[in-house]
């Protein structure tokens, strides 16, 4: 399967997201307070807090994500497709499932840096930005899973 320009440049925006964050956390560090949000209510309202040192969970988490789904999206071997690979379709599931990976990857990324920001801020989470991650964490996969079905 070939890598596409599309997805160079969505790793390429994943990477940058990833470093981006990693860049606030650490330029943020000396100025934060000892206690920062961890929880949010799901109207976005700050409900609990911790230390900062859980502020490192955020890019850890991000970079473990990444790679994990990086290196599935490279073995579509290993990949439980949920459908019957065959020789005619082979090539059209497995870009489905990749383009599953890749566009997850991304979404689970934008969540985790907004996430990395809105903590280091102690700010809350606007009112808006819960339903719309809501909506891509199972849209997107929820859409290549129609595409994969109506393919197979």
């Amino acid at each position: 399967m070939k890598i596409r320009p599309v997805d160079i440049v969505i790793n390429i925006i994943c990477l940058v997201l990833i470093l981006g964050s990693v860049a606030y956390v650490v330029v943020s560090w000396r100025n934060l307070p000892e206690q920062v949000p961890t929880n949010y209510s799901p109207t976005g309202e700050i409900t609990g807090y911790s230390s900062k040192l859980t502020l490192l969970i955020m890019p850890i988490t991000m970079i473990v994500t990444y790679i994990i789904i990086t290196v599935v999206r490279l073995l579509p071997k290993s990949w439980n497709t949920g459908v019957k690979v065959t020789a005619r379709n082979r090539e059209a599931v497995y870009r489905i499932i990749a383009n599953l990976l890749i566009s997850t990857n991304l979404v689970l990324t934008i969540l985790f840096a907004s996430l990395t920001v809105f903590m280091c801020r102690g700010e809350h989470i606007p009112g808006w930005f819960i339903p719309i991650e809501l909506i891509a964490i199972f849209g997107v996969p929820g859409f290549w899973l129609v595409q994969l079905f109506r393919n197979r």
